[in-house]
């Protein structure tokens, strides 16, 4: 599979018929329609450069979803599988952090006895992690490392110094890990004009004190993130492991509080540069959305009906009806659907959207508020990313 997903986004259409064939039915993608879009963007990227290899910044100048629609789906696919070498986030300047801390830690091992194999023990070259030999050989394993060597790594693998070891840190263990894996996600691509936050759950098989129960997942009790994501691609740009309660307080967590401040540090790289901004209720506040306004970032999102500063609309409706309150900045609505629902958005107005359905009951037109119909076309991005990375998965 990674072969093909590097060979598709080379544009390279028969070397990566494995990847096409495995997911064009579930994209709804033509087969056909989609080898022949390949060949003219490979040809628009070969007219307008010299260079004959091509990489993923040159299809992503020339990729639009109005003019390739299969390719540009089947793309937003290829991104999200974590397995391609071409969006790789496991970096050579991160393996080199990997070995260092690793000999390091070999090193401040006790010797106990002229048997232990730590006596054999000799650093680790970066160019041990590669083999010229053939994958599909039976004995490739043997012929890459020897058993002996391959349980010393093992014990000695690490990611830190522990003499630098911050008290109460519960991921500093991994910390340089996930740091430069975090700059790595945010460097890979630019995100389109729509963000949205949402939690998401680990596969962890363990024991870990901080695993977390949240009842509206399929698998309900892993390790917590907080992800911020692009709307388009289902790109993940950032995101923070939920550690349990901190002694650490941000200055600003009396003002926004604890979510707003989850908030404010998922999208600080992409504040003061018009993005609009996708949450639910366990997030959105009148003062947040007032923070990130002045910061030149739209938001729009469900809203918990006794928030602080939340104006009072609770009207007993009819099915269908609407409210609203308004300032010269912030939109909050009250709308009655099967249950009532509270919106509150800094880029929408009160306007009821045709939704192109037909009520069963009275015949009518099915109208939605503007925000709604916005809110459900965003925020199922981190949704659709689990269900992509759940087929890839590795149990631990």
């Amino acid at each position: 599979m990674a072969t093909a997903v590097d060979q598709f986004i080379q544009l390279n259409f028969e070397e990566s018929l494995f990847f096409v064939d495995h997911y064009k039915d579930l994209m709804n993608v033509s087969k056909e329609v989609l080898q022949s879009e390949i060949e003219v963007a490979k040809n628009c990227i070969l007219q307008s450069t010299d260079k004959k290899n091509i990489t993923l910044n040159h299809v992503k100048k020339v990729l639009t979803k109005q003019t390739f629609p299969n390719l540009y789906k089947l793309f937003q696919v290829a991104l999200t599988i974590p397995i391609s070498s071409s969006t790789s986030f496991i970096t050579i300047d991160l393996v080199g952090k990997i070995v260092f801390e690793t000999n390091r830690y070999a090193k401040e091992q006790p010797i106990n006895s002229e048997h232990s194999r730590m006596v054999y023990w000799k650093d680790i070259k970066i160019c041990e992690y590669w083999s010229t030999n053939n994958l599909l050989s039976r004995d490739v394993f043997g012929k890459c490392v020897s058993r002996d060597r391959y349980l010393l790594l093992l014990r000695c693998i690490h990611f830190c110094d522990n003499s630098q070891q911050i008290k109460g840190d519960r991921l500093y263990k991994i910390q340089m890990i996930l740091t430069e894996v975090r700059k790595n996600f945010k460097d890979a691509m630019i995100p389109f004009s729509n963000l949205a936050i949402d939690e998401s759950l680990l596969l962890w098989k363990g024991r870990l004190s901080f695993k977390q129960y949240i009842k509206s997942k399929r698998r309900r009790l892993d390790i917590k993130l907080y992800i911020i994501c692009d709307c388009e691609t289902d790109f993940i740009l950032n995101f923070i492991v939920y550690t349990g309660a901190t002694e650490h307080i941000d200055p600003l967590e009396d003002i926004l509080g604890k979510s707003g401040v989850i908030v404010k540090d998922l999208i600080k790289p992409y504040i003061n540069k018009g993005y609009s901004l996708f949450t639910d209720n366990f997030y959105t506040s009148p003062k947040l959305s007032m923070y990130l306004h002045k910061r030149k970032t739209n938001t729009c999102g469900t809203v918990r009906k006794n928030r602080k500063l939340m104006p009072i609309i609770e009207g007993k409706l009819k099915l269908g009806e609407i409210e609203a309150r308004c300032t010269d900045k912030l939109l909050a609505i009250h709308w009655k659907n099967r249950r009532d629902v509270y919106m509150l958005t800094s880029m929408n107005t009160n306007e009821m959207v045709d939704t192109k359905k037909i009520d069963r009951k009275t015949g009518k037109k099915y109208l939605k508020p503007q925000s709604v119909v916005s809110y459900n076309k965003n925020m199922g991005a981190i949704d659709k990313t689990d269900m992509l990375l759940s087929s890839t998965e590795c149990v631990r």
